[in-house]
């Protein structure tokens, strides 16, 4: 802020006495000094603009007590004063549009010399595979002197890690960092991305754009978007939680489900192929239990049990061990792993003519709807 009132000092004051007040310290006595050098070089000329630079001056002064405002806070106390006539609003909206102007003129200049000087800290993105700064995808990022380099997903996958942190499935988002320095992003460098990613071909982070509509303010995100920020949550964990914890829960959820269907999985079944087949209905069943929204608990609820019973009534020996003998007519073990693809395809069918109408479905679309597994029977 200082050098932002340099520059209306530099273009509407009468004397250069206060560049000799930069040296004072933040203490009552050097501000009365400074206080004692404004009225005594600068108020005695009554020129509006001049006035303007000097209450500038003056605010700056007085923020050693702690009640300084903005300067934009400023402006639009000057907008709002019915005191000030149209004609002195007008000189004074000037003249700080010249020093903003040219205040910024000098940010850009100086951020570009220290983007020029700074040394590029990370060449790989965050799988170690080499980037370049001049791809379409990569954003650098300047921060505490060095050159950061970020692909998009990259910056989403941290975001999202940020934004939906919640221990205990509770809300508690956490400050945007730089993996590379652990240090939190400013404000300005959350703008440049936010803006970056805006204009790159890829899907805004839904979190993060009430991120910005909140003006990058956790409390504020936490208390407007908790049900959002447990739906991101829920999927974060399901791809990164440990195997056993996912298995145990798989386990609870077959159960204790309510299509009373009689799971049987043997404690051999491998559980790589357990994950990747129940998957989706594990998400359905976090759904149901920890969201915010009391309609979604409610129509998963339902549909969990029917998605259990059609997958029951496909396959009733799902993940029981059996044993047959192969070619050497030896004894070997194996698993019941035949069940149905789950797979949303009402969507699709009636994709032409879905924007013209409602549809009645009782398909769940999330994050895991597509079974990957190659060994699914459709």
């Amino acid at each position: 802020m200082n050098t932002f009132y340099q520059i209306v000092h530099k273009m509407c004051a009468q004397s250069d006495e206060l560049y000799k007040m930069s040296c004072l310290n933040d203490s009552v006595e050097s501000s009365m000094v400074f206080a004692n050098a404004i009225w005594e070089y600068e108020m005695p000329h009554p020129d509006k603009r001049n006035y303007l630079a000097k209450s500038l001056i003056f605010i700056h002064m007085v923020s050693h007590y702690r009640v300084l405002l903005s300067k934009f806070q400023f402006l639009d106390s000057i907008r709002k004063n019915d005191f000030i006539s149209d004609e002195t609003k007008d000189e004074i909206f000037t003249v700080f549009m010249k020093a903003q102007r040219r205040y910024q003129s000098f940010g850009r200049l100086c951020y570009r010399y220290k983007h020029r000087r700074a040394p590029l800290s990370v060449k790989e993105d965050l799988f170690l595979y080499p980037i370049n700064e001049s791809r379409h995808n990569v954003m650098t990022i300047l921060q505490n002197g060095q050159r950061y380099l970020f692909t998009i997903m990259d910056l989403r996958n941290i975001i999202e890690g940020s934004l939906s942190n919640s221990p205990y499935h509770f809300s508690e988002p956490l400050p945007i960092k730089n993996p590379y320095n652990n240090l939190a992003f400013d404000k300005s460098t959350l703008y440049n991305i936010y803006f970056f990613m805006k204009r790159a071909d890829c899907v805004m982070s839904p979190l993060f754009h009430q991120y910005f509509l909140c003006n990058f303010n956790l409390t504020k995100l936490r208390d407007s978007n908790a049900a959002m920020i447990r739906d991101v949550h829920i999927s974060q964990y399901l791809k990164n939680a440990d195997s056993n914890c996912l298995r145990i829960h798989i386990l609870d959820m077959l159960s204790t489900n309510g299509a009373r269907c009689n799971f049987l999985i043997h404690k051999d079944f491998p559980t790589t192929k357990l994950i990747t087949i129940m998957r989706p209905y594990l998400e359905m069943y976090y759904r149901e239990h920890y969201s915010l929204d009391l309609y979604t608990q409610s129509y998963l609820r339902n549909l969990l049990c029917v998605k259990l019973k059609e997958f029951y009534d496909f396959n009733p020996k799902f993940g029981r061990k059996f044993f047959y003998k192969n070619e050497a007519n030896k004894r070997v073990a194996n698993f019941y792993e035949e069940h149905i693809q789950f797979k949303s395809t009402t969507y699709v069918e009636k994709y032409e003519k879905s924007h013209l109408e409602l549809m009645d479905t009782d398909e769940f679309v999330g994050s895991f709807d597509e079974s990957d597994d190659s060994d699914s029977v459709s």
